[in-house]
């Protein structure tokens, strides 16, 4: 219902997510473990702190960043609706949608009048901070409407259905192996994780166990994926009321192996179709380029990063991106200024040497030419603030991805021993 990222406005909101993460979320308390369910309402309380945030309530705001600080009161303190009765917003899911439709509506509006209110006092925060909180309460109250109505439709018994239960076995993904699998029940909406078990088969790298529960009868198939593995398809299973189904998966290692990208080869698309999940496109021109989810990255390693190309003309980037801006930074790899970037040798800030040291900023590209499939290496500087993430972008002329890449990869390593005198002492 929503395969794509949206923005943060309300128009936004109330055209394309509201009501899929709504229904996902009442999906989720019906078929899912508690825990997955208080996951899929995570983004629509986000949203609808966004719609009670004054300056997002009203876009033209100056100050956006300020007025959503609070620097006199405790947040945790001054944000208290201690005694309000939390409102059941409808007896359907139809109708509690409407009503939260014009709640979150009507949210958007008290804040947007009192940006307005906060701009006419701007800068006096001892004014302006009393402003804010008023629509601070304002959501805590809607959020705990919603709540409440999530609570009382989503856990509520559902017609007699089937459970659906498993093991997930998976290769090593490096440096996070409690990363969970997603496991989906192909063609159909209902979908979920399999977590992290404490206990795993012998041989076995990662081992989690998934569960859903009051499916309506039918013949389904299990898909499961995991990062850094091959994804793996059940044969058709008969779901019947009352009755449960234990379908077991075992994940194949990718090639290369650890790769962190997801969906690497393009060729996952369970989300919509001909399009590959957790990978977003834009159009510059004739080409359109993809562009990776973003992967973790951890300070202190080298990432060896690299491509099989099917479109020769293909270029592949690798974007690592920083936390923070270079007049921040003290003492990371002795780079403590703009001036101290641009004085490395070109090699180490273009990454055309064996290594390169990411800088605080921008984010830094290293790209691969068109045609080439040969990795390059690249090497952190111990900092932590290097580690916003790292994203895989393919510019193409082809239509699809898949008719672009064979496959793109980006592996975590140990550094070797320094070659070159580029990190302070003690890093």
């Amino acid at each position: 219902a929503l395969p794509r990222r949206i923005g943060h406005s309300t128009g936004e909101l109330f055209k394309h997510a509201l009501e899929a993460h709504y229904r996902r979320s009442l999906q989720a308390f019906r078929t899912e473990t508690p825990l997955h369910a208080c996951r899929q309402i995570g983004p629509l309380l986000h949203y609808i702190q966004d719609a009670g945030s004054p300056p997002h309530a009203q876009p033209k705001c100056p100050h956006h960043i300020s007025m959503e600080l609070f620097r006199r009161l405790n947040a945790a303190e001054a944000i208290r609706i201690d005694g309000y009765r939390a409102q059941l917003l409808g007896k359907t899911d139809d109708e509690a949608l409407a009503a939260l439709r014009k709640r979150i509506e009507d949210l958007a509006a008290f804040s947007s009048e009192r940006a307005e209110r906060g701009m006419a006092v701007w800068p006096d925060r001892q004014k302006l901070e009393p402003i804010l909180l008023e629509s601070a309460l304002e959501t805590a109250r809607v959020c705990a409407d919603f709540l409440y109505t999530m609570f009382t439709l989503g856990l509520a018994e559902p017609p007699e259905g089937g459970t659906l239960t498993g093991t997930i076995t998976a290769a090593e993904f490096p440096l996070y192996p409690d990363l969970e699998a997603r496991v989906v029940l192909v063609d159909t909406d209902y979908c979920t994780s399999a977590i992290s078990s404490a206990e795993k088969p012998s041989g076995v790298a990662w081992s989690g166990k998934y569960l859903l529960h009051h499916l309506p009868p039918g013949t389904y198939r299990v898909l499961a994926y995991r990062t850094g593995s091959q994804p793996a398809i059940s044969k058709p299973i008969q779901i019947e009321a009352g009755k449960t189904v234990q379908v077991d998966l075992h994940l194949t290692p990718i090639d290369p192996p650890r790769n962190i990208v997801y969906n690497p080869d393009a060729k996952l698309s369970s989300l919509a179709k001909d399009r590959p999940d957790r990978w977003e496109a834009r159009s510059v021109g004739k080409q359109t380029i993809w562009t990776s989810a973003i992967a973790p990255v951890v300070a202190g390693k080298i990432y060896r990063c690299g491509a099989v190309l099917k479109d020769p003309t293909a270029q592949v980037r690798f974007v690592f991106r920083t936390g923070a801006d270079l007049r921040d930074v003290q003492n990371a790899a002795g780079i403590s200024t703009l001036a101290h970037w641009l004085r490395l040798p070109p090699e180490i800030r273009h990454g055309q040497g064996d290594y390169a040291l990411v800088p605080k900023g921008d984010p830094v590209v290293f790209s691969l030419s068109p045609g080439q499939a040969e990795p390059k290496e690249i090497c952190f500087p111990v900092c932590a603030s290097y580690t916003a993430g790292v994203v895989v972008e393919v510019q193409t002329e082809k239509p699809s991805l898949a008719e672009a890449i064979e496959r793109v990869w980006i592996v975590p390593e140990e550094p070797p021993l320094p070659r070159v005198g580029l990190l302070p002492a003690g890093h």
